[in-house]
């Protein structure tokens, strides 16, 4: 087989949750097709190749213009330039890494990965009724020429079914999972300086999110550690992640809380210090509104450290236990929650013993494997059934 996949849908060089995607499915995919007789084409600028570390005769990248991650460079590389590359490399599959830029035609056989329908889902998220609709119409052009699609929870699955009238036969559910760099770390790396140089606290709660209203539910968690406040809780919380849309009104509650003292909002961190953050924590929480997979949770798991999360979308297809989740709507059961988490050695201790075991289904080798079975199935018409780690 001749598998096509391109950066072009990330706009900048960012590194973020999709490009992540791209680089750990394209270098686990060379690994384990020990077979090496597909090749991979990998159309990418060549500001994206920093974060591939990867050199298999099998996989073969082909420079395209940074213009084709600009926004509008990236529509016209899907509309209009993109099928004829494909034409060109004589593709048998081309592999869509989300579903916001359709090509104008295909070739060859199109699967197409769907992260989450976010905009379809959330009350007051960002995307307006005009751009809804838009998104609604690609979707809907795109079901026509999509021969599969592959669903990272089934959440999304069920998304799709529902709001694009999908037939769920024609999904499959691929999990992802996370990279190396988390995991326990030894206290002595973890030193002083760290704390010092972000001037935290120990015995610290952590939230990682962007900083976005309503949909990763800052406010809510915020007036959770007020209720603790008041009941003379002693707290202390670190939120981080990039200013997103309408972060404002996050930063102004916590003024409104008065918690200035007990919430420092960190901001934006690279992927070193990020690892640091989880281990440094006592607790993480991640009370977010809606979640096409839900990174965090499994993160906290990699880094070792207890977490409490939401009981909606798709996060309890990742949790490992019901005493971990919350109504993330209502601030005293996540005040509850947090406390609990924070006071009780012995529910701690089994809840990481919980969360090791859950985290040994979700690696970047099974979620490979069986995405390139789907590229076989894809090209055989047969239907391939993924795992479901729903039990």
């Amino acid at each position: 087989m001749r598998i096509a996949i391109t950066t072009a849908t990330v706009h900048d060089n960012f590194r973020s949750g999709l490009l992540e995607y791209i680089q750990r499915l394209v270098e686990n995919l060379a690994n384990v097709d020990v077979t090496r007789e597909n090749r991979y084409f990998i159309f990418i600028p060549k500001i994206h190749l920093q974060w591939f570390s990867i050199n298999k005769e099998n996989v073969l990248f082909i420079f395209i213009p940074e213009f084709y991650c600009s926004p509008l460079g990236s529509l016209i590389w899907h509309l209009l330039v993109y099928p004829f590359y494909l034409l060109y490399y004589h593709i048998d599959i081309v592999h869509l890494p989300e579903y916001r830029r359709p090509l104008l035609f295909s070739p060859c056989k199109v699967i197409m990965t769907v992260h989450d329908l976010i905009g379809f889902n959330v009350p007051g998220h960002f995307l307006s009724l005009k751009r809804r609709l838009l998104h609604m119409f690609i979707l809907k052009m795109m079901r026509l020429s999509v021969d599969k699609y592959i669903a990272v929870s089934m959440n999304t699955k069920r998304d799709i079914v529902n709001f694009v009238k999908v037939p769920p036969e024609k999904i499959s559910v691929i999990y992802e999972a996370v990279s190396e760099g988390f995991k326990p770390r030894k206290n002595s790396e973890i030193s002083g300086t760290f704390l010092k140089k972000y001037n935290l606290k120990k015995n610290y709660i952590l939230y990682v999110a962007r900083i976005e209203h309503p949909l990763k539910n800052h406010v809510t968690l915020i007036k959770a550690l007020r209720v603790l406040k008041n009941e003379k809780f002693e707290i202390s919380c670190v939120f981080i992640g990039r200013l997103y849309r309408r972060y404002e009104i996050v930063l102004k509650m916590i003024d409104e809380m008065d918690l200035g003292d007990n919430i420092s909002v960190i901001g934006y961190v690279g992927d070193e210090d990020c690892h640091l953050f989880y281990n440094a924590a006592t607790l993480v929480v991640f009370p977010s509104l809606y979640e096409g997979f839900g990174f965090p949770v499994l993160e906290a798991y990699a880094s070792g450290k207890p977490i409490i999360c939401s009981n909606i979308s798709s996060l309890p297809e990742l949790a490992c236990t019901e005493e971990m989740m919350f109504d993330p709507l209502n601030e005293n059961e996540i005040a509850t929650k947090i406390k609990m988490f924070l006071t009780n050695k012995e529910l701690r201790d089994n809840q990481l013993a919980k969360q090791e075991e859950k985290l040994k289904k979700f690696n970047w080798v099974l979620t490979a494997k069986e995405t390139l079975n789907e590229y076989q199935n894809c090209l055989n018409k047969r239907k391939f059934k993924a795992r479901s780690y729903c039990e």
